[in-house]
């Protein structure tokens, strides 16, 4: 089962009006894709290529952003994919099909669409595509996306789907966004799969810690951030209940390769 992002993840309690406007990650929908690359030259080709194509649909209202990842763990032979390829939507009718064709001539007027997938497809191949919708986010000072993502799929207890949402909402939101404000962690985010579900899927929800740095991955968190905000309420006991509503079925590692934002 694969794990989802943006993502990309990731940000809507803002510090300055600036980064909210200037946030991506607060769009409603992300679609991930998760790929497998079949060349050496895949990152140069996705960087040199598809990243023009999207700074394009951005441009032009279409999406509001596009972010590159490379798998940092897991790794190797078992692995279905090694990067991962997220849009970001802030509004559902711009998911509709768009011409490339038409935004591939402003960009390049003598590279023909079949030509560009053809090599699209000898370079990667898209193992799994999923959409996601934004259910809530905890942002810090930083305007753009964190280096670093901790992709956490989860599965909720049957009939804890709404109790769920409303412990991450209500304790772990604001706790996040007190860790951003330390410096702990960049950003937080929760999204559930629109697109595909159902019982037969391992997860339903996938939250996003977002990092500056490597080293920030394992800081501990000071007591001062859950203190901010929820006072002397005992963590633990908010911490056991919500592990009663949800099951943990896979963790990732993105570290990011390059991004475009309006």
């Amino acid at each position: 089962m694969k794990t989802v992002f943006f993502f990309v993840a990731l940000l809507i309690l803002c510090i300055s009006e600036k980064v909210f406007s200037q946030n991506p990650d607060s769009s409603r929908f992300i679609e991930v894709s998760y790929v497998k690359s079949n060349s050496s030259n895949y990152e140069k080709f996705e960087k040199e290529i598809w990243k023009p194509i999207n700074k394009q649909l951005i441009a032009e209202g279409k999406k509001s952003g596009w972010y590159f990842y490379k798998i940092k763990y897991p790794q190797g032979s078992k692995a279905e994919y090694d990067y991962v390829v997220v849009s970001a939507f802030r509004e559902w009718s711009q998911l509709s099909a768009d011409d490339l064709s038409s935004i591939v001539k402003k960009i390049n007027p003598n590279l023909v669409t079949e030509t560009l997938l053809k090599n699209t497809n000898e370079n990667r191949t898209v193992v799994w595509r999923q959409l996601f919708r934004m259910m809530g986010q905890a942002v810090g000072r930083e305007a753009k996306p964190s280096k670093y993502l901790i992709a956490n799929e989860v599965k909720t207890v049957a009939g804890q789907d709404g109790e769920y949402v409303k412990m991450e909402q209500t304790y772990f939101k604001p706790f996040h966004t007190a860790r951003a404000a330390e410096g702990i962690m960049n950003n937080w985010g929760l999204y559930k799969r629109e697109m595909p579900y159902g019982e037969k899927f391992a997860s339903d929800y996938v939250t996003f810690n977002g990092y500056a740095t490597w080293e920030d991955i394992t800081k501990q968190n000071p007591p001062t951030a859950w203190k901010t905000a929820h006072g002397n309420l005992n963590f633990s006991e908010v911490h056991d209940k919500i592990l009663s509503k949800r099951i943990t079925v896979n963790v990732e590692c993105w570290e990011l390769v390059d991004y475009v934002v309006k």
